[in-house]
C-alpha cells in the first residue's frame, strides 16, 4: 500500500514536471535565435515561465487528468494509446476554447509578426494555422504528460483500481 501510494505521487509529479520541462526546452530553442542567452533578464523570464507552466500543468493534471484517468480505469479502457489520446484531448480542448479565433460579432482585426490573422472578426488561413499550431502544441504536451504518468504508474502496477481508492490492493 505504501509503495503504491508513493508510485502514484511520483506519477503525478512526473506528469506535471516533464511537459513543463519540454515546454521550456521548446521556448529556449525558439527564443535562442532571437535572444541573448547571456542576458540575466532572459533567464529570469524563463524561470518565471517555468513556474507558470508548472502551475498550469499541475492544474491540468489534478483537475482534468486524474479524474479522467480514474474514469477510464473504471471503464477498463486504459491502453498506452488511449492515455496518449486522452492527454491530447484534455490539454488541447480547454486551450482551443479559450483561444478560439472566430468572432462573429466582427469589428476587430489582429496580426502576428505583421501577418494578418483576423480580419473583421474572421480568421485568415494564417489565423487558423496559428490556432491549430497552439492547440496541437498543448495537445502534444498533454499526451506527453499522460504518457509520463502512465509509464511511472504502470511500472509494476497493472491495476490501479482508482475507483476503489488509492490504498486498496
Amino acid at each position: 500500500m505504501y509503495v503504491k501510494t508513493l508510485r502514484f505521487i511520483m506519477s503525478v509529479i512526473v506528469a506535471i514536471i516533464f511537459p513543463s520541462l519540454l515546454f521550456i526546452l521548446w521556448v529556449l530553442l525558439v527564443d535562442a535565435s532571437v535572444n541573448d542567452l547571456s542576458n540575466t533578464y532572459f533567464w529570469k523570464e524563463i524561470g518565471s515561465l517555468f513556474m507558470i507552466s508548472i502551475f498550469v500543468s499541475g492544474a491540468y493534471v489534478l483537475i482534468l487528468g486524474l479524474p479522467s484517468y480514474c474514469l477510464m480505469q473504471w471503464l477498463g479502457a486504459i491502453r498506452w494509446w488511449s492515455i496518449a489520446i486522452l492527454g491530447f484531448i484534455l490539454a488541447s480542448i480547454p486551450l482551443g476554447i479559450l483561444t478560439w479565433p472566430l468572432d462573429l460579432s466582427g469589428g476587430y482585426s489582429a496580426s502576428y509578426n505583421g501577418i494578418q490573422t483576423v480580419i473583421d472578426g474572421i480568421p485568415t488561413l494564417e489565423g487558423w494555422l496559428k490556432f491549430l499550431y497552439g492547440t496541437s502544441l498543448f495537445g502534444a504536451l498533454g499526451a506527453v504528460s499522460a504518457m509520463a504518468f502512465w509509464a511511472v504508474w504502470k511500472n509494476k502496477t497493472h491495476n490501479c483500481q482508482c475507483h476503489k481508492g488509492l490504498g486498496s490492493e
